[in-house]
């Protein structure tokens, strides 16, 4: 019998391009949740848990750790109020709060065997190294090794210290007497030159 057009096309192209489209779709498919998959484990998001009141060694706690990243004398009253109305008014920082707070006493009594409020400059900054992307396979190295929280830790709440310094406490490292924003000169124009 011999094979006609129509017998190979219906035989061999026919199977052969339905074939290749349900390749590429799967093919698209397995990227996508792929892609999705890596996403959900490089970029963890934030637990949309309760919000309320921070306890005092939580606090103290993070304000430690803003003392250490900055390295220098700040105004504590502003990072304090920022922490409180973030864990009051935010659905998860609480609870990102208490966890990074738990960690590092964890990592604190681990090391130097107290807690972390009570651990000396130099403790502090060797602790928090942990939570600071070094090398280049860092964030895999994090979630295979660590929890994912370690990305939290250091999106939502390491970066937003830094970010609330270079915005406030820096301006008056480099010389300025208030922060942009701040109210200034109220006094300083009622008085009489001298």
């Amino acid at each position: 019998m011999p094979l006609t057009r129509r017998k190979f096309l219906r035989f061999f192209l026919l199977p052969l391009s339905a074939s290749i489209l349900s390749i590429l779709l799967l093919k698209s498919w397995l990227l996508t949740s792929l892609r999705d998959w890596l996403n959900k484990l490089l970029y963890p998001a934030l637990e949309k848990v309760g919000t309320g009141n921070l306890k005092p060694n939580t606090l103290q706690c993070l304000l430690k750790v803003t003392e250490t990243l900055v390295g220098a004398s700040i105004e504590k009253g502003h990072y304090e109020t920022y922490f409180e109305w973030r864990a009051e008014n935010l659905p998860g920082y609480q609870n990102l709060y208490k966890k990074f707070a738990a960690v590092l006493d964890q990592m604190a009594r681990q090391s130097f065997h107290r807690d972390f409020t009570n651990c000396e400059l130099a403790m502090c900054k060797s602790i928090l190294r942990e939570f600071f992307p070094s090398g280049r396979f860092y964030t895999l190295k994090t979630v295979l090794f660590n929890s994912e929280n370690y990305i939290l830790f250091h999106d939502h709440i390491i970066q937003e210290i830094l970010k609330i310094f270079s915005h406030t406490d820096a301006w008056i490292l480099m010389g300025y007497k208030h922060w942009p924003g701040e109210a200034r000169g109220l006094e300083q124009y009622r008085r009489k030159p001298f």
